[in-house]
């Protein structure tokens, strides 16, 4: 058994270092890339990065897009990795295939509710080993349904890693289009599933037209407004549902929208013990929690009450009076006990309390040094 994994490993090893992949391994579908499109500058979008999934009992292997929307975080579409081993994904960040840029994947965490044959629920967080160096800033997540209220469409970008017929492996650059997005049932012309209510709920698309994402541009970013508001999942032609050639007229491109999964990807984070600290700024929380947003609102603090289970409260006191508490253990108790809810001050809206998050130099017993949460 031994062997049998140390030339596994090997293998691995020999095919990231290689500069060019036998082109058998990749489908005509996999080789295209966004159409219409034009290269974007890595220095602009440093979190861009490129994702290979090889699953050998099929012979085959998936090119992807990803963002980084933290340092050891990509977000990318579950399609993208279903079916492969941790131990089969590599990402790559500025697609030179040279061993600096890339990045084993230490874990996977594609959505529990993921359904390749309805398209579901396709979103998935990779947990790479280490960090890239040098980049600049993160994408940060935002998107709310009511800023596409009464039919408004907005101007946003898609990126993507595809592949044209006359690159090389060693010429994978990314490009990026701009598209006029749309989200509700009206706009959207397609049905991936036997009920309209998930596409008309969960997708953002774009108006039909010869500009969009192709196969390994999947997983990528849509981002409008300077943030990430989906990922991209598929294409539709609405007049010939056969013909979804990269570049037809006609084609609608479809992507997750992430408001509605912004709990599953904090909480996926959070449940791996990597705490969100204070300078991530993982989600614009004025876009993504206001329903009723304005310029005005945008520009205000929202008063938060938070409303606590007195008969925990007794226990608390306790706890803290003990010298030898540990911070962890008085965290513990606290999720979804002690805080049970939150309300805002200036609305009859409330949050149900699903995380904490202290100052990780947080001192009780030095003054109370960094006392936020």
């Amino acid at each position: 058994m031994q062997k049998v994994l140390i030339v596994l490993q090997l293998i691995k090893y020999i095919v990231a270092e290689m500069d060019i992949i036998d082109p058998n391994i990749l489908s005509n579908e996999n080789k295209e890339l966004i159409s219409h499109g034009k290269l974007f500058d890595i220095q602009k979008y440093p979190f861009m990065v490129y994702i290979e999934s090889t699953i050998y009992a099929e012979n085959s292997l998936s090119m992807c897009t990803g963002s980084l929307i933290l340092p050891l975080f990509v977000l990318t579409a579950a399609h993208c990795i279903h079916g492969a081993d941790k131990y089969d994904i590599v990402v790559f960040r500025y697609i030179n295939m040279r061993r600096e840029s890339m990045r084993y994947v230490k874990n996977i965490y594609p959505h529990e509710s993921y359904d390749q044959y309805a398209g579901i629920n396709d979103i998935s967080l990779l947990r790479i080993e280490y960090s890239f160096k040098d980049v600049s800033h993160y994408i940060n997540l935002s998107g709310h349904p009511n800023e596409f209220s009464n039919g408004t469409s907005l101007n946003c970008i898609a990126i993507g890693y595809g592949q044209t017929d006359k690159s090389t492996n060693s010429e994978r650059f990314g490009y990026m289009t701009n598209l006029s997005i749309s989200y509700g049932h009206k706009n959207c012309l397609f049905h991936i599933v036997t009920t309209t209510e998930f596409s008309s709920k969960m997708i953002l698309c774009s108006k039909p037209n010869i500009r969009n994402p192709c196969p390994g541009d999947s997983g990528g970013p849509l981002i409008c407004n300077g943030y990430l508001y989906g990922i991209a999942n598929f294409i539709y032609n609405a007049n010939n549902p056969e013909d979804t050639k990269c570049g037809t007229p006609h084609l609608q491109s479809g992507y997750l929208f992430v408001y509605f999964y912004r709990d599953w990807i904090s909480n996926t984070i959070l449940n791996t013990g990597n705490l969100i600290k204070q300078y991530d700024k993982l989600f614009n929380i004025s876009e993504m929690l206001d329903s009723n947003k304005n310029v005005s609102d945008s520009q205000t603090i929202q008063f938060i009450e938070l409303k606590f289970n007195l008969k925990q409260v007794s226990s608390l006191i306790t706890e803290l009076k003990d010298e030898n508490s540990k911070l962890g253990n008085i965290l513990e108790m606290l999720k979804g006990k002690i805080i049970t809810m939150a309300c805002s001050t200036s609305s009859n809206q409330s949050y149900e309390v699903v995380s904490l998050v202290l100052h990780e130099t947080f001192e009780r017993d030095r003054c109370w040094t960094n006392m936020i949460a």
